[in-house]
């Protein structure tokens, strides 16, 4: 860990964006100083380094989606006007987002109930190909993305 110091021993003031200032801005060492008072009077807990295995974040435990009606679909669809995820989690899903073509077509925030959302789309697919992504997060922090080509005939 590294000690802890006023932003301006950290950026330049007329481009922060850049590197570290070669000198830190004159008003560095007055607030440097404020700073060091008040860590000596304000004791921080020293970080500690995990030293037990992770059992939550585990590949077994991630949640998983799938996509249940083009899961076995050798041709294309005449018509799709939702989308249904199927969740399995081993945590509550905190939220489930359904993206197609990369744009936002719907979300769910807890509490998700059950082993499938479906996701009404604003508008029917018109023929084409798509790009359909469902990405769920759970109570403790682990995060999947599910995604699936879709074909949409006339």
């Amino acid at each position: 860990t590294g000690s802890i110091v006023s932003i301006l021993g950290l950026i330049k003031k007329d481009d922060p964006n850049g590197g570290p200032p070669d000198r830190p801005d004159p008003q560095f060492k007055n607030w440097q100083a404020g700073i060091e008072r008040w860590l000596a009077s304000h004791a921080l807990p020293q970080p500690v380094v995990p030293e037990d295995f992770d059992d939550i974040h585990t590949p077994e435990k991630q949640p998983r989606l799938g996509f249940p009606v083009f899961e076995n679909a050798e041709s294309g669809f005449a018509s799709v006007d939702d989308v249904t995820v199927s969740i399995q989690s081993a945590f509550p899903l905190r939220e489930i987002l359904l993206f197609v073509n990369d744009e936002l077509a719907g979300s769910k925030t807890a509490p998700i109930l059950g082993t499938a959302v479906n996701f009404p789309l604003e508008r029917p697919l018109a023929p084409g190909e798509y790009s359909i992504r469902a990405s769920a997060y759970d109570a403790v922090g682990n995060r999947v993305s599910a995604e699936k080509r879709i074909i949409v005939t006339p």
